[in-house]
């Protein structure tokens, strides 16, 4: 995309002849200003003499040079974009005042009275339409400074604007290769994932089917073992019985015996005679006495 140029464009002819008026102009404008000043200034001299002024023709140059100061000064201010209300109303008070003194100074007739104040308000007018044709040479001069460096700057973001534009292109297309890239991966490994899962559920059921048959085995096993733990049960408590009858027929003879002398009576550990004699004393076949252990006839 090409900068499409803004500053108003015109043929050299053209520039030509705006320059050259523009010059004739301001001439013809100055010129005036200047006669004016001349005309005002031998008025103010002459009457600045008969009122024994001690420099007669410093006194013109500090009236009229007012008009030509304040009117500069508004100008600039004018220029900066600031107010200049203050200047403007030294020019007018100026003004009026060389005009003042140029009645003054003219004979008491009217017409002489009106033609004296002329070249003071021409110098006004023609000074300040000088001042607006430098004033607007001036603006144009920088708003088409600012309109080419607008116009710079507006090339220069769409030279930026193109570049960035081909960046995010080729950003989107190594981002869409990537992703191509990613999309055809995560499709092999989800081909290989459900490859697993296929294998994982054939090893699953074939370890569901040897579960079960261990199962079976285990239950198998459990019947068996628990026959036989029966039946060692069975001789436990049988031999646990007898050692008790023997413990209760060893008391009776022996009722003061000690835990070690019954064990040694029925070949049992002390803390089994102790258990034994808990029992039995529970079950109601034996009681504590002081002198001894009495054994219930009801066993």
């Amino acid at each position: 995309m090409s900068g499409t140029a803004i500053v108003p464009s015109a043929s050299d002819s053209q520039k030509k002849y705006n320059r050259i008026i523009a010059w004739v102009t301001g001439l013809l404008t100055l010129s005036v200003a200047v006669l004016s000043f001349l005309l005002s200034f031998t008025a103010l001299v002459d009457l600045a003499a008969q009122h024994r002024i001690g420099i007669p023709v410093l006194f013109p140059l500090i009236v009229e040079a007012g008009v030509v100061i304040f009117s500069l000064n508004a100008m600039y201010r004018s220029l900066q974009g600031e107010r200049a209300r203050w200047q403007w109303g030294l020019v007018i008070g100026s003004a009026l005042l060389a005009g003042i003194f140029n009645v003054l100074h003219a004979p008491s007739d009217v017409v002489s009275r009106i033609m004296a104040a002329m070249p003071s308000l021409f110098l006004v007018l023609s000074f300040e339409t000088f001042l607006s044709q430098v004033k607007y040479a001036v603006q144009r001069s920088e708003t088409v400074r600012t309109l080419a460096e607008l116009d710079d700057l507006i090339t220069a973001k769409q030279a930026e604007f193109e570049h960035s534009s081909a960046e995010l292109g080729n950003r989107y297309q190594t981002t869409k290769q990537e992703q191509e890239h990613m999309l055809e991966q995560l499709r092999t490994d989800a081909a290989q994932l459900t490859a697993d899962i296929e294998l994982l559920r054939t090893e699953q059921t074939a370890l569901c089917s040897e579960i079960e048959r261990l199962r079976e085995q285990k239950s198998v096993i459990l019947a068996s073992e628990m026959g036989t733990l029966d039946e060692a049960n069975a001789v436990r408590s049988s031999k646990k019985t007898q050692a008790k009858n023997d413990l209760l027929d060893f008391l009776v003879n022996h009722p003061d015996a000690t835990l070690r002398e019954a064990g040694n009576a029925i070949e049992r550990s002390k803390s089994t005679v102790s258990d034994y004699l808990s029992e039995l004393v529970d079950e109601g076949q034996l009681v504590k006495h002081d002198n001894g252990w009495e054994v219930r006839d009801g066993r």
